[in-house]
């Protein structure tokens, strides 16, 4: 799975906090691509990155966090079972109110299709 930022993400220009997650498609095992708005791809840059690669598949349950350019690989047990709004209250608290958050909630869990931004920029997934 890949994560990407466009190249003016972080500035001014409308339109420049978008990013783009590529990743193999289930059905089909060929690359798929998505677009998504909102503040991620900017905080992103400003951590000094331009994208983020994903390889493999965790033994257990973990978060990506990234800060000032380091990347960890966090336990996420404590976000098990949460929704996407329980999910941005509980890593806000941890890290920092005016952190980005991406989750894909209770139904990411079960592999299905959802994700979620920032709780007024996008619908509640349950």
């Amino acid at each position: 799975m890949m994560w990407f930022t466009g190249p003016l993400a972080g500035t001014r220009v409308a339109g420049s906090g978008t990013f783009s997650v590529i990743s193999k498609g289930p059905m089909t095992n060929m690359a798929g691509a998505s677009q998504a708005n909102g503040f991620f791809g900017a905080f992103l840059r400003f951590s000094g990155l331009h994208g983020i690669i994903i390889q493999g598949a965790a033994r257990k349950w973990t978060r990506l966090h990234i800060r000032d350019g380091k990347v960890e690989l966090l336990d996420a047990d404590v976000l098990v079972g949460k929704d996407t709004w329980e999910t941005e209250d509980i890593i806000r608290e941890k890290v920092a109110s005016d952190a980005a958050c991406i989750a894909s909630g209770s139904r990411g869990e079960r592999r299905a299709l959802c994700s979620h931004r920032r709780r007024s920029r996008t619908c509640r997934c349950p």
